[in-house]
């Protein structure tokens, strides 16, 4: 007899509380908490014991390390990862697992076998499991979806305890916000004169996935559909099933220069830090992928049309 499981799945950018969240729900509602990042922090540390030396590390050595690594249930609300059937404790949070999480985080088998054991986890316990892509390359079809946003100052707040480790000034917030609005107000400045180009790929159950009131969502499809027309952007959907994250191991950006003494760059965020990555073999890996995905998805003007049916529909029904 099957038995049909709670799965709350919590998305978001970084920075965003989806942890504290994750763990807050799951208490409410008497169920489970995964947090995703504990493999990718446990599989680091027993890489690190095989090989201090990570820049020797290869994705297949990373990955055979795993049989060592188990999911538990820890307590009444969470699970925790054991290494060769013992806890980890604090050897998870050390400074030299931190420092190569992210090169772990970044491995598609790797993150594939993540996956898997969360998936795992749920098909045994009601859960909440946080991370990016929970909602779309792990569980497509959770019971529900949240995608976690969090105000300016509240970002800054949560990058700056993550970079300082302890809890910023007033002042230290404001400026760190102020950067970050600068940021964004600038990036849109450039993209309405031209100076920049972007190609963007969305997953068709980023497109549907609801986000604040109906007047929101609508309001967000109307300004994809504006900007869409723009000579320097270029917009496609990959449809569901055939989405991107079910042929990439996750999102990630491409940055190219004009100026020809500037690299091109991936740039790969991952759950507890971000990495930038400009070797020939990783560019040329990640340009494959994109055009992989690419060629999968609906056409430029496919694309505007699919848009201009969810807001039909969304009139339809309002």
């Amino acid at each position: 007899m099957s038995v049909s499981r709670i799965v709350i799945a919590i998305d978001g950018p970084a920075a965003s509380g989806k942890s504290s969240t994750a763990q807050s729900v799951a208490d409410r509602l008497h169920i489970r908490h995964v947090d995703s990042g504990s493999l990718y922090r446990a599989l680091t540390m027993v890489a690190l014991e095989a090989s201090p030396d990570a820049a020797a590390w290869a994705e297949a050595d990373v990955l055979g390390q795993s049989s060592r690594v188990t999911l538990v249930p820890a307590d009444s609300r969470s699970f925790a990862p054991l290494v060769d059937g013992q806890p980890v404790g604090d050897r998870v949070r050390s400074a030299e697992v931190t420092g190569h999480v992210s090169l772990v985080a970044s491995m598609g088998r790797v993150r594939a076998w993540v996956n898997e054991q969360i998936r795992a986890a749920a098909r045994a316990h009601d859960v909440v499991v946080d991370g990016r892509d929970i909602g779309t390359a792990v569980f497509p079809q959770a019971m529900l979806k949240v995608f976690l946003v969090a105000d300016p100052q509240e970002r800054a707040r949560r990058r700056l305890m993550q970079r300082l480790n302890r809890g910023p000034t007033d002042a230290e917030v404001a400026e760190e916000t102020d950067r970050l609005v600068y940021l964004r107000k600038e990036r849109q400045r450039r993209f309405t004169t031209g100076s920049l180009r972007l190609w963007a790929i969305i997953d068709e159950m980023a497109l549907r996935r609801p986000v604040g009131n109906p007047g929101l969502m609508r309001t967000q499809l109307d300004y994809l559909l504006e900007i869409s027309e723009r000579p320097g952007l270029t917009l496609q959907m990959t449809p569901y099933p055939a989405g991107a994250s079910y042929l990439v191991p996750g999102s990630f950006s491409m940055l190219s220069f004009a100026t020809a003494d500037l690299p091109d760059v991936v740039y790969v965020e991952q759950l507890t830090s971000a990495m930038y990555l400009d070797k020939r073999s990783d560019l040329d890996r990640y340009t494959a992928a994109f055009d992989k995905v690419s060629a999968t998805s609906a056409t430029p003007e496919r694309t505007r049309e699919f848009i201009r049916e969810l807001v039909d529909d969304m009139e339809e029904f309002a």
